[in-house]
């Protein structure tokens, strides 16, 4: 064998490797962006000015998302929830993000409705979609939220004491029915609360107590 083709020999199996590892490479080195990831916040009336759990992710906890209020019997206190995508920047396409929260009891009546985000103003009730966890937000780009508001009434009679705690879950999930399996998937889904203790004192406008 010649020097030249010897040397021929060695430099075809070193251009395979580079081709393959080349090749492989990128792939291996690719993590998928996280498309969408809902963070759900809360505050109380119109008199709350933060936000309570931005950027605070938990598929199951409300522990620091959690706003609490005070109403007293026949009054009804608001709780307005902020839906934002807070997906990577890459995601190539926006998406709705999925909502289910308590339905009314026996001590309560709890209601929802979509709010336009410029006015600030409730657009429609939405009340059986939410409690059947079928209600999705319009898409949401990353940084994009969506509003909601709730309203907890308390029914006559309700003892001082009592107290009852909403927990709103807010997912992305591409299955739209019989419900959005988000609720079992513990990695896209985040939960805020909506607390009311009942005080026969409480003020006409609900007394804030710390968020928990």
């Amino acid at each position: 064998m010649s020097r030249t083709t010897r040397t021929f020999a060695l430099l075809v199996p070193f251009a395979l490797i580079v081709a393959l590892v080349g090749g492989i490479q990128p792939a291996m080195g690719q993590i998928a962006p996280t498309c969408p990831r809902p963070d759900a916040q809360i505050k109380g009336g119109p008199a709350s000015l933060l936000w309570v759990g931005d950027n605070i992710y938990s598929p199951t906890s409300a522990v620091g998302q959690t706003f609490q209020r005070q109403v007293r019997p026949t009054y009804r206190d608001q709780f307005n929830i902020k839906i934002e995508n807070d997906g990577d920047v890459n995601c190539v396409e926006s998406q709705g993000l999925w909502v289910r929260g308590q339905g009314t009891t026996s001590r309560y009546i709890i209601t929802y409705y979509s709010i336009d985000p410029i006015s600030g103003l409730p657009v429609a009730n939405i009340t059986a979609a939410v409690v059947a966890g079928t209600y999705q937000t319009d898409p949401l780009d990353p940084g994009e939220s969506a509003f909601i508001r709730v309203y907890i009434y308390v029914r006559p009679g309700v003892p001082s004491g009592s107290s009852i705690t909403d927990m709103i879950f807010v997912g992305s999930d591409l299955v739209v029915a019989p419900r959005p399996r988000v609720f079992a998937d513990t990695t896209v889904r985040d939960v805020v609360g909506a607390r009311v203790v009942v005080n026969r004192r409480a003020g006409d406008f609900n007394s804030s107590l710390p968020t928990l």
